[in-house]
């Protein structure tokens, strides 16, 4: 590693020139910010942004801020910028204040996590402003540590953790002041989120934008993104266990009026409840056994700005009549594990093996607990495999559970279903109908338009 001293009260040219050239060569390049020490790249070097995430030994899906010389070039990174742009960057401007908006389609890269938004800030350090504007294109700078490491402030603890990396020049200005980075705000939808609290004051954002912020945790191992195509927003984990598209079915296929009671069992990630609660439904709870996926699912109906509409339960299905009355609620829904124990592999990862092995209830027991917790008339919804319709279906006629309507699900037009949708009544006895299958991909891959409707509602 190369170390060049530079004042950064006072930097000479001939430092910043050469930050300058090291960056337009595609380099990362080690520098120091007004906040901490920052791994920098050209926005516009894919491979420079790849080897950031090498060095911060992270998952690509995680985001970068990234720095502007000014508004309108900060602006020009948005597509389009966010309607309270204008007011936070002409009152909040230049500071550490990083602003979160839809990113333009050039940018949606590493610097993004390959996600639809980008977050951005105007610099007010002479110097970094200054390097800014020599290499004439926004830049991504995070914070100089490994993913996990405390974030440096000093040169000689960033040197410590790129020992060895010999292809990183650090621009060595010392100790820094006391930082905690900057203030990172989400206004890509509504409402405006908190993401991180750093130097720039809450109150202050709040008095320009004149709403409260919902301030939310993002821990290191999530990010968050959008919902499909949708209003919505969701916390994911960054790997292992991701929503599918089975959930997002399944919510199309219920039928609710506002007022309805509705419980979904084994919520994993919340995307039920999110997407009920979004499409107009008051009261939507979700219980979910494992606590850290109750809790994640927790926030993001916070992020949405639906605490008042849905909330997520770290609970017990099995013990379910020790948390809920019978007949308490008007619809129970699930998108429950799809294989036996002893049937195909399990997973190691715990959250995986939960999602698709039945290791903490099974069928039979999951279709007793929906009939328990619906009234007289109420509706059970579910989705399963196609190979498992029939026992899906004889469970709930002995469960007094009828009048079913299903609907199979095929990936593609002529294929086989491989999914099943279960829309039943409790108490009632009338018989199976069956509806037109929903047929997912069109012959080239892309979602039908049905589908395509169910997904950007």
């Amino acid at each position: 590693m190369e170390r060049i001293k530079i004042d950064f009260d006072a930097p000479d040219h001939q430092s910043l020139a050469r930050a300058a050239s090291l960056l337009d060569r595609g380099q990362v390049i080690i520098f120091p910010t007004e906040t901490l020490y920052g791994l920098v790249a050209r926005l516009d070097r894919p491979e420079a942004l790849k080897r950031i995430c090498e060095l911060k030994d992270r998952a690509s899906k995680k985001a970068m801020p990234c720095l502007a010389a000014d508004k309108e070039t900060a602006r020009r990174t948005f597509d389009p910028a966010p309607a309270d742009f204008d007011m936070l960057a002409d009152d909040l401007w230049p500071g550490p204040l990083t602003v979160i908006g839809r990113a333009k389609q050039q940018y949606i890269g590493p610097a993004t996590g390959w996600g639809p938004t980008i977050g951005i800030r105007v610099p007010s350090a002479d110097t970094l402003l200054s390097l800014v504007k020599m290499t004439n294109i926004p830049l991504a700078a995070t914070s100089a540590n490994p993913t996990q490491a405390p974030a440096p402030s000093s040169a000689d603890e960033v040197a410590a953790y790129f020992t060895g990396q010999s292809d990183l020049t650090l621009f060595d200005a010392g100790e820094l002041a006391p930082s905690k980075g900057s203030t990172v705000i989400d206004v890509s939808k509504e409402p405006p989120l908190l993401l991180r609290r750093g130097d720039f004051p809450k109150e202050r954002i709040e008095k320009t934008l004149r709403r409260p912020l919902v301030e939310i945790e993002i821990l290191p191992d999530e990010n968050l993104q959008d919902l499909m195509q949708g209003p919505l927003r969701i916390i994911q984990k960054l790997k292992g266990f991701r929503y599918s598209i089975d959930p997002l079915l399944l919510a199309a296929f219920v039928e609710f009026s506002p007022r309805d009671r509705i419980i979904d069992l084994g919520s994993g990630s919340g995307v039920i409840p999110l997407i009920l609660a979004g499409r107009g439904a008051e009261d939507v709870t979700g219980i979910e056994y494992q606590a850290d996926l109750a809790d994640m699912s927790q926030r993001s109906v916070t992020a949405n700005g639906l605490a008042g509409r849905a909330r997520i339960i770290h609970g017990d299905i099995r013990r379910i009549g020790e948390r809920f009355e019978a007949g308490l609620f008007d619809i129970a829904v699930s998108n429950p594990p799809y294989f036996p124990v002893g049937t195909g592999h399990i997973s190691p990862d715990e959250i995986r093996a939960a999602s698709r092995h039945e290791l903490r209830m099974n069928l039979k027991e999951l279709i007793h607990a929906m009939k328990y917790l619906v009234r007289p008339g109420g509706k059970i919804c579910l989705i399963h495999l196609a190979t498992r319709q029939e026992e899906l279906l004889s469970l709930m006629r002995d469960t007094q559970i009828g009048s079913c309507e299903v609907r199979r699900v095929a990936p593609r037009q002529m294929a086989d279903a491989n999914f099943t949708l279960v829309r039943g009544v409790a108490g009632a006895s009338g018989e199976t109908t069956v509806l037109p299958p929903l047929v997912v991909h069109q012959s080239r891959g892309e979602y039908t338009s049905e589908v395509k409707a169910m997904l950007n509602w």
